[in-house]
């Protein structure tokens, strides 16, 4: 009776001993003060699929960065885009990336944002 115990004792500790560890994604470690440099601050900020933009100012500069929230570490689409009102056009850097996009900068008071995650998008302006 004791053997019987003991074996199913063992059983039961080797079971949970050898059990596959469910691995969880580790956080992003990039965040958008990191990333646009020292003084930025984040003015506003809006989650679209899978990652959160993010609008910074210092002063009269502008940055936008996109950070991811999942599938951190693989290859994904995400964007972040930038356009001051009297600037040259839209700042976009988007591409396949694995942590962020970004930061995208341009000098001026008022600026549009987009920011861009799989198929999904966010935009806003002053």
């Amino acid at each position: 009776m004791i053997r019987r115990i003991l074996g199913v004792l063992t059983a039961a500790v080797l079971a949970v001993a050898l059990a596959p560890t469910v691995a969880h994604a580790a956080p992003n470690q990039y965040s958008p003060t990191t990333l646009c440099g020292a003084g930025y601050t984040v003015k506003r900020q809006a989650k679209v699929a899978d990652a959160v933009v993010y609008q910074l100012v210092s002063g009269r500069w502008q940055c936008v960065v996109t950070i991811k929230t999942a599938k951190v570490g693989k290859a994904s689409y995400v964007g972040a885009g930038l356009l001051v009102r009297g600037g040259r056009g839209w700042a976009l850097d988007d591409g396949t990336y694995r942590y962020y996009a970004g930061p995208v900068k341009q000098k001026g008071a008022c600026a549009s944002v987009r920011g861009l995650s799989g198929t999904s998008a966010v935009s806003f302006s002053c």
